[in-house]
C-alpha cells in the first residue's frame, strides 16, 4: 500500500518540485502551508518569523538546502498568507491547486498567528525577485532521490560481500535483515546451513558456536535436528510495517525538535518499520514516534527454536502489486544456494494494491489475471527456495472496515477534519492512495469489498491445486474482522489498530494483534505445519545468553 504525502513536513517547499504530479504538489503544498500556520499560532508570531526559524527544525543534513528554498519562495507565501489565510487558498495562489473546489481546511478557519505584517513587503520580498534559476530541485525532490537510490533494488547499501546482509540497521540494513556476523565473507551470514559445526566461528550468525567439555559442537548439539526454519516476508507496506509519525502533524512537537531527531531515521527506513513488524519485528523498545507492543511470526519462530536467532528477511516494498512481486525475490537467496540454506516460512501478502489499483469499479483486475501473476510467482519461490520450505498466503483485507471505524474520527491534521473529509479531498485532488476504499461512495466500498472476497477464493482455490516440490503452502484470511471483534467485545475504540496519519494501515498496535491472530490461526489449522519446539532452548539461552543480539 502507499501515501501521498509521504514526508509531509520535509517537503514544505515542494513547490519547486518540477517533476512531482500537480495532484502530488497541491496536497504536499496545502498540508505543509497548514503546518506553517499551525507552527505560527502556537508560536504567536508571524509567518515570516515561522521561515526565519523553519530550518531550525530540520537535522543538519538538509538545512543548507532548507535555507536556499526558503530564500527562493517565502516572499511569495509570505505575500498570499497576508491576503488569504486559508492554506486552501495560498496553494491555489501559488499555482499548485489547479481544483478551487477542492478544499481540505474548512471556509473561515481563521488562524490568530501573533503580530501580523502590516506591510506589504518583507525582508523576504527583494530575495524573491532575485531568485536562483539553478534552485530546481526542492527538499522533497532531493530526499526522493535520496530514498529512490535505497528502494530501486531493495538491498543494503553499503555490502561489503554482496550477500545482503550487513552489520548497520537502517538502509536496509539489520532491521530488514538479520544482522551480518561477517561483512567480509559472503559464506558467513544469517539462515545458512553452519560450516564444521560452527566450532571455530559462528558461520550462520545465530550466536551460537564453540564445543562442549566433550568436544560436541554445540550447533550440531543444539540445532542439527531441530529443524531450524527462518521467516521470510514478500509483500507490500502492510508486512513493510508501513507508519507516518503523527507527531509529525504536531506544531508544538516540531517546535520541541522531534523532526530533527528522527526524520533521518526514517528517511533511511523509506518510513517503513520492518523491526516492529507482524512479521519480523525484534525490536521491543519504544521511541517517541512510535509505541505498542511488539509480536511477530519470527519472534514466535525464535521462542520455539533459538537457533534460529537472526534468520529473518523482510524483503516487502510499499506499492507492491501481484504483477510485481516477482521482483522481490531477486534481492533473496540465490538459486543456487538453495542446498546451503535453512527452510524458510515464506509470508506472501498482498494486502489491498491489486485493489486499490482500480480508481473505478470497472477497472479491477481480473480473477484470471490474478491468478497467472501468483502462479508465476510461486513457481519461482519452487525455485528459490530451500526444500522442506513453508509458503504461507495471507489473503485480502475486507477494507470498507477502514472507513467504517474511521470516517467520523478527527484526523491528526486538525482544525475539526475528518478521515472522511480528507479522504474526499484526496481523491477530489487526485491523490488518494486508494479511491475504491477510502471513499464515502458506500456502493464503490462494498464493490471493492466484494472483488477482494474473489481474489481471496482464487488464493484458495490455487491452494487445492498447486503442488510445488521444495515447500508446502498453506492460506489464511487477513484476520482484521476478527481483530475488531476482539475490540468491540473488550470496549476497546477499533481506530487504536489502524494508522493515525493514513487511516489505511495497521498501526503498532494492529501490527501485535495481527502477528497474534496469523499465528494462532496458523497452528490451529494446519497442526504440524511448522516445526517443533526446540527442547535446548534453556541450554542455548544459559550459554550464549542474548546470542549477541540483533
Amino acid at each position: 500500500m502507499k501515501f501521498g504525502f509521504l514526508f509531509l513536513i520535509l517537503i514544505i517547499f515542494s513547490i519547486s518540485y518540477k517533476q512531482a504530479t500537480a495532484s502530488d504538489k497541491c496536497l504536499e503544498a496545502t498540508l505543509a502551508l497548514g503546518i506553517i500556520r499551525d507552527i505560527a499560532d502556537v508560536e504567536m508570531i508571524s509567518i515570516e518569523d515561522v521561515f526565519d526559524k523553519l530550518c531550525d527544525y530540520l537535522p543538519v543534513e538538509l538545512y543548507e538546502v532548507c535555507l536556499k528554498t526558503v530564500n527562493h519562495y517565502a516572499g511569495d507565501v509570505i505575500q498570499y498568507f497576508m491576503e488569504e489565510d486559508n492554506p486552501d487558498s495560498v496553494a491555489q495562489k501559488l499555482g499548485l491547486c489547479k481544483q478551487p473546489q477542492c478544499r481540505l481546511y474548512p471556509k473561515g478557519d481563521q488562524s490568530h498567528f501573533g503580530p501580523q505584517l502590516d506591510k506589504k513587503e518583507n525582508k523576504y520580498t527583494t530575495k524573491r525577485a532575485e531568485k536562483d534559476p539553478k534552485l530546481t530541485k526542492s527538499i522533497w525532490e532531493l530526499i526522493k532521490e535520496e530514498i529512490d537510490k535505497i528502494a530501486k533494488e531493495h538491498v543494503p547499501i553499503v555490502d561489503l560481500d554482496n550477500d545482503h546482509f550487513v552489520t548497520y540497521k537502517t538502509l536496509r540494513g539489520s532491521n530488514w535483515r538479520g544482522k551480518d556476523c561477517n561483512d567480509v565473507v559472503s559464506g558467513i551470514k544469517p539462515g545458512t546451513v553452519p560450516l564444521n559445526g560452527d566450532i571455530d566461528y559462528d558461520s550462520n550468525c545465530n550466536g551460537i558456536s564453540g564445543r562442549d567439555s566433550d568436544g560436541v559442537s554445540y550447533e550440531d548439539k543444539f540445532c542439527k535436528d531441530s529443524q531450524p526454519m527462518g521467516v521470510m516476508v514478500l509483500g507490500d507496506s502492510v508486512g513493510a510495517h508501513f507508519h507516518i509519525p503523527p507527531e509529525y502533524f504536531d506544531s508544538q512537537k516540531i517546535l520541541d525538535g522531534v523532526l530533527k531527531r528522527t526524520v533521518m531515521s526514517l528517511i533511511e527506513m523509506e518510513a517503513d518499520w520492518p523491526h516492529k513488524s507482524y512479521g519480523t519485528g525484534f525490536d521491543l523498545s519504544s521511541s517517541e514516534v512510535i509505541t505498542g507492543p511488539v509480536n511477530s511470526l519470527y519472534l514466535e519462530m525464535w521462542k520455539r527454536n533459538r537457533c534460529n536467532h537472526r534468520n529473518y528477511q523482510n524483503l516487502a516494498v510499499n506499492g507492491m502489486e501481484s504483477k510485481h512481486i516477482y521482483k522481490l525475490l531477486e534481492t533473496t537467496v540465490n538459486k543456487g544456494e538453495q542446498k546451503q540454506a535453512y527452510p524458510t516460512l515464506t509470508l506472501l501478502e498482498i494486502v489491498g494494491n491489486d485493489i486499490c489499483a482500480a480508481k473505478n469499479v470497472d477497472d479491477f483486475i481480473t480473477p484470471e489475471d490474478f491468478r497467472k501473476n501468483v502462479i508465476a510467482f510461486l513457481d519461482q519461490l519452487d525455485e528459490t527456495l530451500a526444500p522442506g520450505s513453508k509458503v504461507l498466503t495471507v489473503g485480502f483485507v475486507m477494507g470498507s472496515i477502514l472507513y467504517d471505524t474511521l470516517h467520523d474520527h478527527i484526523h491528526p491534521i486538525g482544525h475539526g477534519i475528518t478521515y472522511a473529509q480528507l479522504y474526499e479531498y484526496l481523491i477530489c485532488v487526485g491523490a488518494s492512495p486508494c479511491d475504491i476504499w477510502l471513499t464515502t461512495n458506500n456502493t464503490n466500498r462494498n464493490a471493492a469489498d466484494k472483488h477482494a472476497q474473489i481474489l481471496n477464493d482464487v488464493y484458495i482455490e490455487i491452494m487445492k491445486d498447486y503442488k510445488p516440490t521444495n515447500y508446502e503452502i498453506a492460506y489464511l484470511p487477513f484476520p482484521l474482522i476478527q481483530m475488531r471483534e476482539v475490540f468491540t467485545k473488550n470496549g476497546w475504540d477499533f481506530a487504536q489498530a489502524l494508522e493515525a496519519v493514513d487511516g489505511f494501515h495497521p498501526s503498532q498496535t494492529g501490527q501485535y494483534y495481527l502477528a497474534k491472530y496469523l499465528w494462532e490461526n496458523l497452528n490451529n489449522e494446519y497442526p504440524g505445519f511448522l516445526p517443533p519446539e526446540n527442547p535446548y532452548n534453556e541450554e542455548i539461552e544459559k550459554i550464549f545468553g542474548d546470542q549477541g543480539g540483533f
